[in-house]
């Protein structure tokens, strides 16, 4: 088995993100999960914050926030054709955080979504195996 042809992945597509329709004219841009901005946005929480939810002694309420403030600022970096209860959605930081934490379905799928490491497999490789 050739490592770099079964795992490699492309960086730039993990941190700038990959396109992916979720229904008829709906698609979210999606960063790979524990990209360098996510790794990065991690660390910037206190300390003693990383150390709570790492022991599992923070609130759900708390871990949900946050960790929907993590995937909003690293992993859905945009969106087209969203809507809240009929309403047009339009993407944001801020926005993408709330419907995060409303919808944890919402939550798990852009997080399924992230950790999917074949939405991120470097194109050049699947080029060359096809060849």
């Amino acid at each position: 088995m050739d490592l770099k042809k079964e795992f490699s992945t492309n960086e730039k597509l993990e941190l700038d993100g990959v396109w992916e329709e979720i229904d008829e004219g709906a698609r979210l841009l999606i960063g790979r999960a524990f990209n360098e901005n996510f790794t990065r946005t991690w660390r910037g929480l206190p300390a003693g914050v990383r150390r709570r939810i790492d022991k599992g002694t923070i609130s759900q309420k708390k871990d949900t926030e946050l960790f929907s403030e993590l995937i909003a600022n690293s992993i859905l970096l945009d969106w087209e054709g969203l809507t809240d209860n009929g309403e047009l959605l339009v993407y944001s930081k801020e926005v993408a955080k709330k419907m995060l934490i409303q919808y944890k379905e919402f939550r798990s799928l852009v997080w399924e979504l992230a950790n999917d490491a074949q939405l991120f497999k470097d194109v050049e490789m699947e080029d060359d195996v096809k060849n």
